[in-house]
């Protein structure tokens, strides 16, 4: 993994986790229910950004292009 995605999911797992999902997952029911936002619920944010992890990361996962990625390498390495 290139330097650059290790660094964005450490920093993604180091500020996501800590600030956005275990407060969430922690919040009492009838707090949530009050809480209002401009975007999207969190559940939707989380996934976003947990995607955006993988793509930056080129993992292979459903929905990646690691494997279109990994084909280019195989059609662009010297015979």
């Amino acid at each position: 993994m290139p330097a650059h995605a290790a660094a964005y999911a450490f920093h993604h797992h180091r500020l996501v986790t800590p600030f956005l999902a275990e407060p969430a997952a922690s919040a009492p029911p009838d707090r949530l229910a009050r809480l209002t936002a401009s975007g999207p619920p969190l559940d939707v944010v989380l996934a976003t950004l947990s995607r955006l992890v993988d793509l930056r990361a080129a993992r292979n996962r459903p929905g990646t292009a690691y494997l279109r990625l990994t084909a280019l390498r195989a059609a662009a390495a010297p015979a």
